[in-house]
């Protein structure tokens, strides 16, 4: 729209405040992630291929999509309902999506000498030693440097710092990569500047389940639910990956839809 943005302000007085002059939130879908994570076609198609046991091409699973007229969301909750029909148990699946969200991060840390912390620095970056994080922070940058998500975190890091911060991020994003790299660079960032040397300022903090954000950071919210990357088979994964795609599963469930493989998808 052409012309300088407007405020909004509200008629009635009840409302007074909730829509305060330079106030802004930040929508972000999966394409921010492109590059350091697999699109949603290709996440899609694989996990359809892997629980239904297919074969489809890129090129069939497009055509497939197109014609079903569902949406990748749809597919992969499709995917999850055949996955516990065929008796295997859910967190197989998000197992499978786990390891497909990470798999581009993972296959570039091959070789380079942090592939054994790599993945424990990306669950938790704000613990992890300083000099770990720096190597990932680093590794992250040159890795990616056309990755939408690094541009917008930097970004996203001026704000809350030097004023216009946002009300708030929401993130349609299944993987927790946005929080994590803001976290490893506020470190990165606060070790190789003067000292002292304790923790940086967070800024933000992430949501993943309904529940009212208290303090003044800034609240990153996973509408769909999220998957971080798991290092251990007995560490608690600090995400909601029982939420992921939950609105697709709670409306199947409302519908009484019950999706099965046709006989000519199987390999």
């Amino acid at each position: 729209m052409a012309g300088s943005p407007h405020p909004v302000r509200a008629v009635d007085k009840k409302f007074k405040g909730y829509l305060p002059e330079g106030a802004w939130t930040l929508c972000l879908g999966a394409g921010v992630s492109r590059g350091i994570s697999p699109e949603w076609q290709d996440l899609a198609h694989k996990v359809v291929n892997e629980s239904f046991s297919a074969g489809l091409s890129s090129a069939e699973f497009s055509s497939l999509v197109k014609s079903s007229g569902w949406s990748l969301d749809s597919w992969i909750q499709a995917a999850a309902n055949e996955h516990t029909n065929r008796g295997r148990v859910a967190e197989d699946f998000t197992k499978l999506i786990e390891d497909e969200i990470y798999s581009k991060i993972r296959h570039k840390a091959k070789g380079l000498g942090i592939e054994s912390h790599l993945t424990k620095v990306l669950n938790s970056p704000k613990t992890e030693p300083k000099e770990k994080v720096i190597e990932v922070c680093d590794f992250i940058e040159a890795s990616f440097p056309d990755c939408s998500l690094l541009q917008v975190a930097q970004t996203l890091i001026a704000a809350a710092e030097n004023g216009g911060r946002p009300q708030a991020i929401l993130t349609f994003n299944a993987d927790t990569l946005l929080e994590t790299y803001i976290d490893l660079r506020l470190r990165r960032d606060h070790y190789l500047g003067p000292g002292p040397h304790g923790h940086p300022p967070y800024h933000f903090v992430q949501i993943t389940r309904p529940g009212p954000v208290s303090g003044t950071k800034i609240p990153i919210i996973h509408c769909h639910g999220c998957i971080a990357p798991t290092y251990s088979t007995t560490a608690s994964p600090k995400d909601s990956r029982d939420r992921l795609v939950f609105l697709e599963q709670e409306y199947l469930t409302m519908a009484g839809i019950h999706l099965h493989a046709p006989e000519d998808w199987k390999a």
